[in-house]
């Protein structure tokens, strides 16, 4: 993973890149540095951008295919 260090608030902070788009991930306002978890689109972590316009989408769509597969609605058996 590639490392930076950047000063937030009079200290040193390591920064890492974003694993979708390499863009360097860009602190929280409470100075949170981690990114977001990138699941299922890769094993790292991403930007707050790829986290709203990549990972967030594609866990809607795993999750619309998963329960069309299961066959519920709201928790119940879907009627045929």
């Amino acid at each position: 993973m590639n490392w930076m260090m950047l000063l937030v608030r009079g200290r040193k902070m390591k920064k890492t890149k974003c694993s979708i788009c390499e863009d360097v991930i860009i602190p929280d306002p409470d100075g949170w540095n981690g990114g977001h978890n990138a699941e299922p689109v890769n094993s790292g972590r991403c930007c707050s951008t790829c986290n709203t316009r990549v990972v967030t989408p594609t866990r809607i769509v795993l999750y619309l295919k998963n329960k069309e597969k299961r066959g519920t609605n709201n928790g119940q058996k879907k009627e045929r």
